[in-house]
């Protein structure tokens, strides 16, 4: 479990255990008043409100059981002990619903009884109470997302108008007029059924695997990833806070595994930061459609990547040409793993240059700078700082359309390097921002013989 579930899990419960402390406190007051001034509406609201307790108790067990971590038996987690014990409190509304209707049919039949002034300023003090824990569990449970309090918040809600029925049966029955009494408890049993009806409603969809994403939010997501060509079959299911996505994604056909499974997961991260309530996602890779065709250069680059995993080569810096003849050509870099020999590493890539134009007969021409891989990560050592300062400088003269924001010196195996960043203007192109990069590196080497390599990184102002 996250930390900020773990911090809800223990806002939620400290907020029923406050609810509940009111409930019973509010229960012993009723209780006493409506015996000791004979009222029964009161000692019925009395026993009402200790229904509430049992329900507080009811939904602090239920979070226990939702706040424990999945496991073999709970693969998706507990989260829906939560919606099971909104579904309870519901219940248990319904069942208040018709204890209200059948003691306001008794009185009807029977009458009220006089009842004493105190009754009836302590139930008005028990109602602005009520009503100001309402409020303030109604904006916990928006506040932390939670069914279980505004479930109980409604549940609350509805023993208000109880309260508030009791208010004014009292003030009838002092004013003679008994048959208020009964007609008010019918009119807040409706309400109540209403409001145990809207808590089961929506606890059931919960149940029974409602969508809770906006799909099309998640497929902007997804479409987002460079190299997703399409996202379909979007579902989601559990509920606000703790949702489960899964989709499928299209992704040019001659793909290899690896970048697939690289792209899926970059999906699925992408939508559990960015879509709220997402705590888990998983993306089905599929091949695009005939239909659906890709760029020239999307569709030889991808080639070229399948191929290079295939082999166990890395790659980078593809640029494709299109030849006035008709057909392309192609220069990358290919990294060697190791340290093979100049003959082991051209045996290689000439056999990834054949298998490159029998797969693609398009390209006529394949060009590869050969790179050897480390195997191992190298230590690092800090540079001279006097160098650096110099460099720092060197970078403020050049660099006159942003600002420097770090240059730093290592050396490693016997290479000094030294990486820039600095900033540019945001609407510039990219081609542009790059060619000023490369013309800085380039600048760099020829005044500081001392450095093997020098990485410009660009950043927008």
């Amino acid at each position: 479990m996250s930390r900020t579930q773990s911090n809800r899990y223990a806002a939620v419960q400290r907020t029923l255990w406050g609810v509940l402390a009111f409930n019973i406190g509010i229960s012993l007051l009723k209780l006493a008043v409506g015996l000791s001034a004979g009222a029964l509406s009161v000692v019925a609201d009395g026993f009402h409100s200790l229904v509430d307790a049992a329900s507080n108790l009811l939904s602090l067990l239920m979070l226990r059981f939702a706040a424990r971590k999945a496991d073999a038996s709970h693969p998706y987690g507990y989260q829906r002990f939560e919606t099971l014990g909104a579904l309870f409190i519901g219940v248990l509304m319904l069942l208040a619903a018709g204890e209200i209707a059948h003691q306001a049919i008794v009185h009807w039949r029977e009458g009220a009884t006089g009842v004493e002034p105190l009754a009836l300023y302590l139930m008005g003090v028990a109602f602005v109470v009520a009503l100001l824990v309402v409020q303030w569990e109604t904006r916990q449970g928006r506040r932390w997302n939670s069914e279980l309090l505004l479930a109980d918040a409604a549940h609350i809600r509805s023993d208000l108008w109880v309260t508030l029925s009791v208010v004014i049966s009292l003030i009838g029955v002092r004013l003679g007029y008994a048959w208020l009494d009964p007609l008010a408890a019918l009119g807040v049993a409706a309400l109540i059924v209403h409001a145990a009806w809207e808590v089961l409603k929506q606890a059931a969809q919960y149940l029974t695997d409602a969508s809770v994403v906006d799909a099309e939010q998640v497929a902007r997501v997804a479409l987002s990833v460079p190299g997703v060509v399409d996202a379909h079959h979007i579902r989601s299911r559990g509920k606000p806070g703790a949702a489960f996505v899964d989709l499928h994604i299209r992704v040019p056909a001659g793909m290899g595994t690896t970048q697939a499974h690289a792209l899926a997961d970059e999906v699925e991260t992408r939508i559990r930061e960015q879509v709220p309530g997402v705590v888990e996602a998983m993306a089905h890779v599929e091949p695009a459609r005939p239909d659906q065709p890709l760029s020239p250069w999307a569709e030889l680059t991808t080639r070229l990547r399948r191929l290079a995993d295939g082999l166990g080569l890395g790659i980078h810096e593809i640029h494709i040409h299109a030849l006035p003849t008709g057909g392309y050509t192609a220069e990358m870099h290919l990294e060697f793993p190791g340290q093979p020999t100049l003959g082991e590493a051209h045996a290689a890539a000439q056999q990834f240059i054949a298998r490159a134009r029998a797969d693609i007969p398009a390209l006529q021409e394949v060009v590869v700078h050969l790179e050897p891989l480390p195997e191992q990560v190298l230590p690092s050592e800090a540079g001279d700082t006097s160098l650096e300062e110099a460099i720092r400088a060197f970078v403020a003269q050049h660099c006159r359309d942003g600002q420097v924001l770090a240059v730093e010196l290592r050396r490693s195996g016997g290479h000094l390097t030294a990486a820039v960043r600095c900033t540019l203007p945001a609407d510039w192109p990219l081609s542009r921002a790059h060619a000023q990069a490369d013309a800085l590196q380039r600048a760099l080497l020829d005044a500081f013989p001392a450095l093997s390599r020098a990485i410009v990184q660009v950043e927008p102002d």
